[in-house]
């Protein structure tokens, strides 16, 4: 799906309002404007992806004042937040499908090979697990 798609079909589902909430959690840059450019007036948007790295993003301060919206860094959480959080996904993963967000699993022993299919774009949400393959 292409960005133009994507934000189609946001705007489709919220009847051209955009988003309330966006959370970037893809850890790429391009991620940054694409979810901005979806956020409605007096929107939240939460940046959780981009953690490492460096870049810079072009922001129009006027649009960000005048739609009311709010941007928030987010690199983790206090443990009360991370826990209130499993307990969330522990009671709701079946129903919201959360083990479908996971594209592939890795044993601990493919590390590497796991971080260099993210790093090309060929993985995008992979698993690393410590007892697999042992």
């Amino acid at each position: 799906m292409s960005v133009d798609e994507r934000q189609a079909a946001i705007l489709d589902i919220t009847s051209g309002r955009g988003a309330d909430i966006i959370l970037e959690s893809a850890g790429v840059l391009n991620a940054f404007d694409e979810g901005l450019a979806m956020l409605a007036k007096n929107g939240t948007y939460v940046v959780q992806g981009l953690y490492s790295g460096q870049g810079t993003v072009t922001l129009d301060p006027f649009r960000l004042n005048n739609r009311a919206q709010r941007i928030i860094g987010s690199l983790g959480g206090n443990p009360e937040d991370i826990y209130g959080t499993v307990v969330l996904a522990s009671r709701f993963h079946e129903s919201m499908g959360f083990a479908d967000l996971v594209t592939h699993r890795f044993p601990l022993q493919d590390l590497r090979s796991a971080i260099l299919a993210m790093k090309d774009g060929a993985v995008i949400k992979p698993v690393v697990q410590p007892s697999a393959g042992a």
